[in-house]
């Protein structure tokens, strides 16, 4: 988690130079905006939940290379959980573990309104990747449950954005997604293997609309 921040965060230190060189050489209205997803990050602090379409699109860092009100926009998301618990001395211990990752990648068109106010429109093509691993280990035998999830597909936005100062703005953003997804879930033992299960497959599409419960702060370079 810490590296890809990191890798983010200088690969938008490298846009901001070359965004400082290019408006220079051709007197564009050229920006970088890096942006952090204050809503996302808090769903995930609060909740305890690892379901797959909770986290589904959640987007921790965002980036948007604007060209004359044009822009390529991107974004990243992910989320790394381990636990283990023992309800009591002769119970079993659970342990989970988790895997989230989501990507977007699209264009968008912003459009200024009166003031210090911002709307913009674009679409995205977004692919989410799920794991979540759940052992059971008794003392005798590991009970092990393993769901994983690929989806991808594309997205419809529309947003709105403050420039609190001129640098510095918020935003918020709706987004109407048609999705395809392909999951597998499984139950195996570790040592009595005879009884594993089946391996079982599903896969689908679905639309899907995500209400305003993002909120992106962001500085443009």
């Amino acid at each position: 988690m810490k590296l890809s921040i990191l890798i983010t965060f200088s690969f938008m230190l490298v846009l901001g130079s070359f965004k400082q060189a290019y408006s220079q050489k051709y007197d564009a209205d050229f920006q970088v905006e890096a942006g952090i997803n204050f809503g996302g990050i808090w769903n995930m602090i609060r909740s305890n939940s690892y379901d797959s379409f909770q986290y589904n699109n959640n987007y921790n860092l965002s980036c948007k290379v604007i060209l004359n009100k044009y822009a390529i926009r991107s974004g990243v998301g992910l989320r790394f959980d381990q636990d283990q618990s023992k309800k009591a001395e002769l119970l079993d211990v659970i342990s989970t573990n988790y895997r989230n990752l989501n990507l977007r990648l699209g264009v968008e068109r912003q459009f200024d309104l009166e003031g210090k106010w911002l709307i913009y429109g674009g679409i995205d093509g977004v692919f989410s990747y799920f794991r979540n691993f759940v052992s059971e280990d008794s003392g005798f035998d590991q009970l092990i449950r393993v769901k994983e999830r690929n989806t991808y597909g594309a997205a419809l936005v529309s947003g709105i954005q403050f420039h609190i100062i001129p640098r510095l703005v918020i935003a918020t953003e709706v987004s109407f997604q048609y999705q395809i997804y392909y999951e597998t879930e499984q139950l195996t033992f570790d040592v009595f293997s005879d009884f594993n299960g089946p391996l079982n497959e599903n896969s689908g599409s679905k639309f899907l609309f995500l209400s305003p419960n993002v909120l992106y702060l962001s500085y443009k370079f």
